[in-house]
């Protein structure tokens, strides 16, 4: 199976593996610092409210509609701070398919995508946590689609 707190498991997969994702609805601050990274990618979508986000020593914040990208092993400094109320949407995932998907979308170098709250992107990410959740036959294949589908728009919005 694909999904698995264990992400190195996933590093074979064909496609794009979701390996946990889920909705953020914060009462507090949360401070993430990840100064390895992760082995996977990260997509952070935000719904509502802002991320203020750390790139190499330079503060960005993301608004309602950005999304934020992280590569395997890349430094993850994110606040999400509870006064401005963010709601945001996370997905971890790999693959064999993510680095030649990232750099034929030409997705290798972003980090902070401004979608403008594009409501396609935000119902397709919606809908590969609702499906990840799904007991159901070909989940995997689904959210795989899903995945690479937002990959896209989220390259149209950059490009």
């Amino acid at each position: 199976m694909w999904y698995s707190s264990d992400i190195k498991n996933n590093l074979s997969a064909e496609g794009i593996a979701i390996n946990s994702c889920g909705e953020l609805r914060l009462n507090a601050d949360s401070h993430i610092r990840r100064y390895a990274g992760r082995n996977d990618y990260q997509l952070i979508y935000i719904c509502e409210g802002q991320c203020v986000v750390t790139l190499e020593g330079s503060i960005c914040i993301a608004y309602p509609g950005d999304c934020v990208l992280y590569r395997p092993g890349e430094v993850q400094d994110y606040l999400l701070a509870k006064k401005t109320q963010p709601n945001t949407y996370w997905i971890h995932f790999n693959g064999e398919a993510c680095q030649s998907l990232f750099e034929s979308l030409s997705l290798q170098n972003a980090n902070i995508i401004k979608a403008e709250q594009n409501r396609e992107i935000e119902h397709l990410v919606s809908r590969i946590c609702q499906y990840y959740n799904l007991e159901i036959p070909n989940r995997e294949v689904i959210c795989s689609g899903l995945m690479q589908s937002v990959l896209a728009l989220l390259s149209n919005e950059l490009h």
